[in-house]
């Protein structure tokens, strides 16, 4: 006899004992099965609740809280009238500081704070050419 042969008569039976696992199942007792199953929905979690939504704060309420924080009301005007100060400048544009005294037209240049949309698009120089 040829070790092929008895691999093969092996292989054979073991084919065998799968297919007979395949078709029939485990038997489970019913008074196991419902202690399984008893036990598995003694550890699963009580249902919770969701916690009530907190209020809806308004602005005015939100506003004055960051403020209080942040130093007072003294510091709100403070930072309020800095950004303003800032937008208006930046839209005024105002012009050249050649009429001041302490200025000389030499050492003084102009430079483009808010340039042109073309330089946004790349490629843009090699289109005017």
């Amino acid at each position: 006899m040829t070790m092929g042969n008895d691999m093969d008569k092996d292989n054979d039976r073991l084919e065998r004992h799968f297919a007979a696992a395949r078709t029939a199942g485990p038997a489970v007792p019913d008074t196991l099965m419902a202690r399984v199953l008893a036990d598995a929905a003694a550890h699963q979690p009580a249902p919770v609740c969701a916690p009530a939504p907190a209020p809806l704060r308004t602005l005015r309420a939100r506003l004055w809280a960051a403020i209080g924080g942040a130093g007072g009301i003294g510091a709100g005007a403070g930072l309020a009238a800095a950004a303003l100060s800032g937008v208006w400048i930046g839209f005024a544009q105002p012009g050249p500081a050649e009429g001041l005294g302490f200025i000389e037209r030499e050492t003084f240049e102009m430079v483009e704070l808010i340039p042109d949309f073309d330089l946004l698009i790349p490629g843009a120089d090699e289109m005017e050419g």
